[in-house]
């Protein structure tokens, strides 16, 4: 039996329900047994969610079967099972919206067998996507330590500010999230996410202000 790559939203996902979908799909996960059901979660505070909670609930409810986390970025996740799409490396890939659609439209993803799960149909209508349960909740905004800034940024605009000269913090602009935020920012000077012209030349003019450019937001929290 090949393994499922069923992605679980068209939209954002949460990690939860990609987790307590795989416990309802693969309520035997007999071959499983004979190699770990690859689960792909994102890095960072994402990552040690996961290994802290949803890891040990799926083995609680599915004694004996191995499983492991393969932290990665969307982008990565599609490229190493469009690598080997004749033996997926990963059974459970985890996207924001954008590389979701990619992963639907190269066809690396199934259907989610609905008839297998016991909950799906409890689900509201607007989470019943055909290619999956859909969680819908993601936030995206801006963090400050309030011991140093006391004046507190209420615009991505702030990031620009002279006072902020050397202590903006990023996303690695590869990410789902660093593209979101370059389309905001191109929208806020008269571009669109079809004119990105805009931002790249707001990010030339905020390297002043930068100190760092992080792999994932986890990583900017790190003392």
């Amino acid at each position: 039996m090949p393994p499922h790559h069923p992605i679980l939203s068209r939209r954002s996902l949460l990690g939860s329900a990609l987790t307590l979908a795989a416990m309802e799909v693969f309520p035997g996960i007999t071959w499983a047994q004979a190699r770990p059901l690859v689960f792909a979660t994102f890095t960072g505070s994402w990552e040690v969610a996961h290994k802290d909670v949803l890891v040990p609930a799926f083995r609680a409810a599915n004694p004996g079967a191995a499983m492991v986390l393969d932290p990665m970025l969307s982008v990565d996740q599609i490229a190493k099972v469009r690598a080997a799409q004749a033996n997926p490396p990963i059974d459970v890939m985890l996207h924001d919206p954008g590389p979701a659609l990619v992963a639907i439209g190269q066809g690396l993803v199934e259907p989610y067998p609905v008839a297998q799960s016991a909950h799906y149909a409890d689900l509201i209508p607007a989470a019943q996507e055909p290619m999956g349960p859909a969680g819908f909740f993601q936030v995206v905004g801006l963090t400050y330590n309030p011991e140093t800034v006391k004046t507190p940024p209420t615009s991505w605009a702030d990031l620009w500010k002279p006072e902020f000269k050397g202590r903006v913090g990023i996303t690695n602009l590869n990410s789902t999230l660093g593209t979101g935020f370059m389309v905001e920012i191109a929208k806020m000077h008269g571009g669109s996410e079809k004119n990105i012209d805009p931002a790249f030349k707001q990010i030339a003019a905020l390297k002043p202000n930068l100190a760092a450019v992080a792999a994932n937001p986890g990583a900017l929290a790190a003392p």
